[in-house]
């Protein structure tokens, strides 16, 4: 393309601009404000699986403790040879005696894993619902908006190629640049 057709082409393709000039900068603008939306919507997802695992982690520690202390009480059940196992053992035990304190730690132990537990499967389900709203919410609105823009940019450009008229020396290099 010699350097008139180039000129030609800058020309026809500033007035076209100026023409749609404002369509493309609102459908530029709808897109940039769909992807931001989308962004921020996993932005709050991020977030929310951050607490998430937060409360798992703290559901599993408090697991483990559940464990070394019913471990713990069993092996102290076990030295005592079995005489003050089961709830009817507890009637005749003191409640200073050392088994009667590691009974009540571990079912202390036992209600707190039960509510870490409950805290957690809650938040699973806080994700969970966040992130389909959130989802179902924002990508319908990225690709509607990069949707408007491809085919505004499409027709932009279909408007500058077709009001382009080749001059005879150059409709062999415009029919090659179309193959």
């Amino acid at each position: 393309m010699d350097m008139g057709n180039k000129g030609l082409v800058m020309r026809l393709g500033n007035e076209s601009q100026e023409r749609n000039g404002n369509e493309g900068l609102r459908k530029n603008k709808a897109a940039s404000e769909a992807i931001k939306g989308l962004c921020s919507a996993i932005h709050s997802i991020v977030v929310q699986q951050e607490e998430e695992y937060s409360l798992q982690r703290k559901y599993e520690k408090a697991e483990k403790r559940l464990q070394k202390e019913l471990e713990s009480l069993a092996e102290m059940e076990r030295k005592l040879e079995g005489g003050f196992t089961g709830e009817d053992g507890d009637s005749n035990l003191s409640p200073k005696h050392p088994l009667t304190l590691k009974r009540a730690k571990t079912k202390a132990l036992r209600k707190q894993v039960d509510n870490e537990k409950a805290r957690y499967m809650k938040s699973v389900q806080a994700t969970k619902a966040m992130t389909l709203n959130n989802l179902k919410t924002s990508l319908p609105n990225v690709f509607k908006a990069l949707m408007d823009l491809s085919r505004g940019s499409v027709e932009a450009i279909e408007a500058v190629f077709n009001q382009i008229k080749p001059a005879d020396g150059c409709v062999a290099e415009v029919e090659s640049l179309e193959n």
